[in-house]
């Protein structure tokens, strides 16, 4: 895969899906109210707007033939307290809800906070592309992967990234990784 087919997202581009299917763990537990079709909404919303953690700026998709099959979010962890404060407000102010946005990100890297590859596009090394891409891209990135998924934590150890520490958010635990 090369990363000729990975390019920066744009605000009109459909990836809500691959969004919720990468982030919905985390991303519903915000309030109880995300859920379904105001789930979808939201996501839509963040990802429309600028200054905020899932936003079209953030984002960069895997697109072949005009079909985006894939997208990474990546964002300067530094930033990741000021994105977040927007993100609440822009939320309290649409949404009437004042969520809680978790920090994730490790100090002084680059945080991945969501990557996902379509259902009919997995297999194909599209994610790894998109892991290479950032590392690439990017010094130092970090991310979080649930401790029971082990065959993502094989995946990112075989990419470069080492396990710092566990954290828990919203009840789930999370093993926070870095590349060296």
């Amino acid at each position: 895969m090369k990363s000729d087919n990975i390019r920066k997202a744009k605000k009109e581009d459909r990836v809500v899906d691959l969004i919720m299917s990468a982030a919905g763990e985390i991303f519903l537990p915000m309030d109880p109210s995300f859920t379904g079709d105001k789930a979808r909404d939201v996501c839509q919303f963040l990802f429309e707007n600028k200054h905020n953690k899932l936003s079209f700026e953030n984002c960069f998709v895997y697109e072949k033939n005009k079909v985006i099959m894939g997208m990474i979010i990546i964002y300067d962890q530094n930033l990741e307290m000021s994105l977040g404060i927007h993100q609440r407000s822009l939320l309290l102010k649409k949404y009437n809800v004042n969520a809680a946005i978790p920090i994730e990100g490790v100090k002084n890297s680059y945080y991945i906070d969501s990557i996902a590859v379509g259902d009919r596009y997995q297999g194909q090394g599209i994610g790894k592309s998109l892991l290479q891409f950032v590392i690439d891209e990017f010094d130092y990135c970090s991310l979080i992967v649930d401790v029971e998924k082990r065959s993502a934590r094989f995946l990112y150890e075989k990419m470069g990234f080492k396990v710092l520490n566990s954290i828990n958010l919203f009840g789930n635990c999370y093993h926070q990784m870095r590349t060296e």
